[in-house]
């Protein structure tokens, strides 16, 4: 084998290593039946998901999300259905936003948010704000780059206090903590910025 077909062959795994749906492996669990999938064909929103703040457009077989300038807020879009112990995977393209956070909320309060920037990715258990009073910690914490513009998939599993995340370009973190071990209420798909783009997302029933 040559030098060039080498090259070849390590540019062919570099294109395919970070993409649009790809199937990742479960760590914490053995996944049953899938409970919810939308790859956004169909050109609409449906039922299960609705728009908190933000601009959210289906098109292309995306869902694109931009803040709106009168919202002085993040654009969230929810996906309404809740859960407990979960394994859920989502595509995702920083396509001009600043970061993306998958965020899981129990009843009237913020929980906890997998947060992706260009420059790494964290498990981050949100801050208390009433009393007694707590500050936001950082359960995990990787470094690997998410460049504009290119599509990765992220699977994201909790059970009970634990979390495991993966992602297509290499990322395997863990964090835990017994806050986490409650009921919550929706998914958020949080961006700052123009724009997000949500390729396709699937849950999956867990023991």
């Amino acid at each position: 084998m040559n030098i060039k077909t080498i090259s070849l062959l390590g540019l062919t795994a570099a294109l395919c290593f970070a993409a649009k749906g790809v199937d990742l492996k479960p760590s914490l669990s053995s996944p049953g039946t899938v409970v919810f999938q939308d790859d956004f064909s169909s050109g609409s929103l449906s039922k299960s998901w609705s728009i908190a703040k933000g601009y959210w457009e289906v098109s292309g077989g995306m869902v694109v999300g931009k803040e709106k300038a009168e919202d002085h807020h993040n654009a969230v879009l929810s996906l309404n259905r809740p859960n407990r112990n979960s394994v859920i995977q989502v595509s995702f393209k920083l396509d001009g936003a600043s970061f993306f956070h998958l965020s899981y909320n129990k009843e009237k309060a913020h929980l906890f948010r997998v947060m992706v920037l260009p420059t790494g990715i964290s498990i981050v258990k949100d801050p208390v704000l009433v009393e007694p009073k707590q500050p936001a910690v950082t359960l995990a914490k990787s470094d690997t780059k998410f460049e504009t513009g290119k599509w990765y998939t992220m699977l994201v599993e909790v059970q009970g206090s634990n979390v495991m995340v993966q992602t297509d370009n290499g990322v395997k973190l863990s964090g835990s903590n017994p806050a986490l071990d409650t009921d919550k209420v929706n998914y958020r798909f949080v961006t700052k910025g123009a724009s997000l783009d949500l390729g396709g997302v699937k849950i999956w029933q867990t023991p």
